[in-house]
């Protein structure tokens, strides 16, 4: 259902009293799903001051022993009437309307009394206009029912792939942590499955799959997927290196808020160049910092980020050490060392 659909049916009330003058299907359906979700206002006293009688719930099949609930029996709270739901929701449906109050404006429940009732109610349902909106009615109920099973089961279908894929991510990460918290390389020389050169990420995650069958699963997809079709298996390098970077953020984001809650800080700066000889400069902040666990204060040195330059002077190593601090959000106003 959308939105604009669900915004009408909320406009449309289980009050027959308040039904619109003219009735479009999709009204109807609006109808019937309202009154399903809600539940209908019980019988009031008749005129007479007394209280709707049992009997009346129920009518008594050709045999007098098989009864059936008078489903389609509805007081209207606006109105003050009794109304019959399918006739008053198909009446325009039918050849030969029934003339029936019932399916019009209603017994107004000052004229009602209970007790003629007895004889009213069988009429009406045993007339043929009744029966033919009464038929009407239930397909629509069922119809609907349906569509909300489908519904049901599509998204039973859905929930339990996003529980899935959140799990598999889940099993990612962690192999992604174990690796990078040992400083350990993820890759080798292949990234192909069942390869014993194809590096520490994909050869853990197949030493998992021996005991977990959800990454079985996965990793055996992965590997029957022969024909090309797109498949987000998340085991390429570039997602390792989406997972690193994610976990490298979640991290920085800690460092920075223990150092601002230290406030005072040293820097510690030093370069060295890579094997292309370009020059990669490393910034880490040192700040006491109070540890919850061991209760008790610390000295503690945390590496920041790399940043590639290619002059040495001294200049430049500046005005790098000030742009750092400004990504990074810390006043440099509360450096209070520097090495």
């Amino acid at each position: 259902m959308d939105v604009c659909q669900s915004e009408s049916e909320d406009l449309l009330s289980n009050d027959p009293g308040l039904w619109p003058a003219k009735l479009m299907d999709s009204d109807r359906t609006g109808i019937v799903r309202k009154l399903a979700n809600t539940e209908s206002k019980p019988f009031p006293k008749d005129s007479e001051g007394k209280a709707f009688p049992e009997y009346l719930r129920y009518t008594k099949a050709a045999n007098g022993r098989e009864k059936t609930k008078r489903d389609w029996l509805i007081y209207s709270e606006s109105v003050n009437a009794l109304f019959c739901i399918p006739c008053v929701l198909f009446a325009s449906e039918v050849k030969k309307p029934s003339q029936s109050a019932l399916g019009g404006c209603g017994y107004k429940m000052c004229d009602v009394k209970w007790r003629r009732m007895y004889n009213k109610l069988p009429s009406h349902e045993n007339n043929r206009a009744h029966r033919d909106c009464y038929l009407k009615w239930k397909n629509l109920q069922c119809s609907i029912n349906a569509a909300k099973g489908v519904d049901h089961h599509i998204q039973s279908q859905m929930l339990s792939e996003i529980e899935k894929n959140v799990a598999l991510l889940t099993r990612l990460l962690d192999v992604t942590l174990h690796l990078a918290s040992r400083n350990l390389p993820f890759r080798g020389k292949t990234q192909t499955l069942g390869d014993v050169h194809n590096g520490n990420y994909l050869g853990t995650l197949e030493f998992m799959s021996h005991y977990d069958p959800l990454l079985k699963d996965h990793l055996d997809k992965v590997r029957n997927n022969t024909k090309g079709s797109r498949l987000a298996h998340y085991l390429s390098s570039d997602s390792q290196n989406e997972f690193i970077q994610l976990c490298a953020k979640r991290v920085l984001k800690s460092i920075l808020k223990e150092r601002e809650d230290a406030i005072y800080y040293s820097i510690i700066c030093d370069a060295t160049p890579d094997i292309s000889h370009a020059e990669q400069n490393v910034l880490l902040i040192r700040y006491v910092h109070y540890n919850d666990n061991e209760n008790e204060w610390q000295i503690t040195e945390r590496f920041t980020e790399f940043k590639q330059f290619h002059k040495k002077t001294g200049s430049e190593i500046a005005g790098m050490i000030e742009n750092m601090l400004k990504e990074l959000g810390i006043d440099i106003s509360d450096c209070r060392g520097q090495g």
